[in-house]
């Protein structure tokens, strides 16, 4: 499915309803509860699933956030039932309600990532670690980033980062299509829309 143009927005008559989650202009109500836009972190979105979703699918959409307070990650699924069709207008909407907790959550979210590097000279993504100049993973994957030989590509399932010069295949590349030049994968669809905000701030990569 592409991207729909144009998403509805919620109105206080007409909310988007998926499932146990209501979402408001102002505010988002979850099992019964209200919560403020601002309690929302780590927001993911299914995004291979949505982009391979076809007329008949029979695919379970998912997203997942955590709200202050709730200990857990909450997970919002299109049906308990995945071999239930639902509509395309049913998948429609629950990107719209992505879309409006994504759009309303946005600053919040940047701005914890920006506090956890105030705080340790880095701000974490899945398992990478972002500092000024590199990123790196343990001991045996780092990359310099600043160094203007970096790219970005847009995927279906994420980000690739590309250099311009060729290197040798690498395990990432086997799970991707690949790239003579891809020395990097973000593939964690958490929090996408920060990370590429982060990138290119951080350090001049943008799509």
């Amino acid at each position: 499915m592409q991207i729909p143009s144009n998403p509805r927005q919620p109105t206080k008559t007409n909310p988007i309803k998926i499932r146990k989650l209501v979402i408001f202009p102002e505010i988002l109500i979850y099992k019964n509860r209200e919560f403020s836009y601002t309690d929302i972190s780590k927001l993911a979105f299914d995004w291979k699933t949505f982009s391979e979703l076809t007329l008949g699918s029979i695919w379970n959409l998912k997203m997942e956030f955590n709200l202050h307070s709730i200990h857990k990650r909450i997970k919002v699924k299109t049906l308990d039932n995945m071999f239930f069709n639902i509509s395309m207008k049913k998948f429609k909407e629950f990107y719209y309600g992505y879309h409006y907790m994504a759009k309303r959550s946005y600053n919040s979210r940047y701005q914890s990532y920006l506090d956890e590097f105030s705080e340790k000279g880095y701000f974490k993504y899945d398992d990478y670690l972002f500092f000024k100049d590199r990123i790196t993973v343990g001991k045996d994957y780092e990359v310099i980033l600043n160094d203007g030989s970096k790219y970005l590509r847009k995927h279906k399932y994420g980000i690739i980062l590309l250099t311009k010069e060729k290197v040798k295949p690498n395990f990432v590349q086997k799970i991707l299509p690949y790239s003579p030049n891809m020395v990097g994968a973000f593939t964690n669809d958490i929090d996408i829309d920060i990370l590429e905000k982060l990138l290119d701030e951080f350090y001049g990569l943008h799509l």
